[in-house]
Parts: C-alpha cells; structure tokens; sequence
C-alpha cells in the first residue's frame, strides 16, 4: 500500500531537517510558524499548503517541484 502523499512529505521533511541537525522549533523559526505546526506537518496530520512548502523548501535551500505521474 502506497504512503499517502501528506507521509511522503512529511518524511522528507523529518530527513533533511535531520540532514542539518535542526530541531522541530528551528525549523519553525526559519519558516515563520509555530513548532506545534511543525509537529502535525512531520506526522501527515497538518493540511500543508502549496506557501508552507515553498517557505520550508526556502528554509532548506531547495527547489520546490510539484508534478502529477
């Protein structure tokens, strides 16, 4: 069975936040939101918007690609 799209996020999230050695509140800090957002988004349980990953893939230094397959 197939992670649902929101687990495929989040977990990309959790490794490179992990990748730096970054906390769940620095990464807030760096995309200007809350550290409890933060937590719902790593475990699929926040709707995370199309400005929310783009801030968190500016917080990371990378490229934000969405595409249908």
């Amino acid at each position: 069975m197939r992670k649902s799209i929101s687990k495929q996020i989040a977990n990309q999230i959790v490794a490179l936040r992990k990748e730096r050695g970054w906390t769940q509140k620095d990464l807030a800090r760096f995309t200007i939101t809350k550290q409890q957002v933060i937590s719902r988004i790593e475990c699929g349980k926040e709707h995370i918007t199309i400005k929310t990953l783009s801030r968190i893939a500016t917080a990371f230094n990378k490229k934000l690609q969405i595409e249908f397959k």
